[in-house]
Parts: C-alpha cells; sequence; structure tokens
C-alpha cells in the first residue's frame, strides 16, 4: 500500500491513522476521456474526517534566462510566467465515520476537453512545462489534524486520432524533367 506524500512531521501525524493511495486504470488519457481508477485507503485507528475527495490540478510554466545590457556591464535576467491550466476538486464519498479497516473505493471524472496536453522541455536558458497532478484526500473535520493525502502525476496527452487538418491521402502529380520539357509520369 502506499503512503501519505505529505513530508515531516505533519507525514508522521498522518501516518499514524494509516494510508492512503490512488491508481488510474491507465497512466495516460486525453482531454476530453474519463479517468478511472481507485483509491486505495487503510486505517489503522479512528479518522477524524468524512469526506474522500480528489484534486485534479494543472498548472503551466516558463522561465527564460536572457542576457541583458547595463551601462557596460552585461548581467543574467530571469523571466517567470506560471499559472494554472485546471484546479478541480471533487468529493467522491462521504462516510458516517472512517474506522479501522482496507478499504477500496472507485472513481471516475471527466478530463475537460479543451486542456493543453502534459508538456516539459528543457534547454540553455529556458524551461517550459505543462503539467498535471491528481490527489486523493480526505480532509479531516478538525483543521488541527493532519490531511491524509496521496497525489500522483496525471499525463495528458494530444488527441492525435483526430487531426485539426486533413491531410490528403493520395495525390496525383505530374513529374517531369528540371527544364519542364520531358514529361515523367505521374
Amino acid at each position: 500500500m502506499g503512503s501519505s506524500s505529505s513530508k515531516g512531521k505533519n507525514h508522521q501525524n498522518a501516518a499514524q491513522y494509516g494510508d492512503i493511495y490512488l491508481q488510474t486504470d491507465k497512466s495516460t488519457y486525453i482531454a476530453g476521456e474519463t479517468v478511472t481508477g481507485h483509491i486505495y485507503l487503510n486505517l489503522l485507528m479512528p479518522y477524524p474526517g468524512t469526506n474522500l475527495c480528489i484534486k485534479i490540478k494543472g498548472k503551466e510554466a516558463t522561465h527564460i534566462v536572457k542576457r541583458v545590457k547595463n551601462g557596460d556591464k552585461y548581467y543574467d535576467r530571469m523571466y517567470d510566467e506560471k499559472g494554472e491550466t485546471l484546479r478541480e476538486t471533487k468529493t467522491i464519498h462521504t462516510f458516517d465515520s472512517l474506522e479501522p479497516g482496507q478499504f477500496t473505493i472507485p472513481f471516475s471524472f471527466m478530463i475537460p476537453a479543451k486542456l493543453p496536453p502534459s508538456f516539459y522541455q528543457q534547454g540553455y536558458r529556458y524551461l517550459a512545462y505543462i503539467k498535471y497532478q491528481i490527489e486523493a484526500f480526505i480532509k479531516p473535520t478538525n483543521p488541527a489534524e493532519p490531511k491524509l493525502k496521496y497525489k500522483q502525476p496525471l499525463i495528458i496527452k494530444e488527441n492525435i486520432a483526430n487531426p485539426k487538418h486533413d491531410l490528403p491521402v493520395d495525390a496525383n502529380l505530374k513529374v517531369q524533367t528540371c527544364d519542364g520539357k520531358c514529361d515523367q509520369g505521374t
């Protein structure tokens, strides 16, 4: 079973309750497709929370280092752009109470159709990416208690089955010599 992905003191506090783990049925998805999978919950003692949720986040960023001249001196300047492409939280199941035991809870949700695909590119003096993450968590009823959570990447591929531009499958072209005087067929 996986473990809570939080770190430090909160991780130790969350670990006393048990573990939560998430597994999607496929390793990659396409925008507009339905994500399916299971959440596995292993509780060692009663947990003070009732709502099992999934959060889907998408981030995009670019980092570029440019050489800038100031008077007679040159220096490097970092340009950063960051944004969110997606942030949704969905309640998957509400428990009356969470007692010790092992649970398997199925889930499904649809990825918005207009999302750009996952992307990562790094080169000399630049970095650009679009990445997605899925998190399963149980929010405690008392904010002083640690949140049981597990995060994993969610890879979204471009849909190449339905290309945006139709390409010709067959074309008849006249083949001629460079001077255009001798016909070489089609």
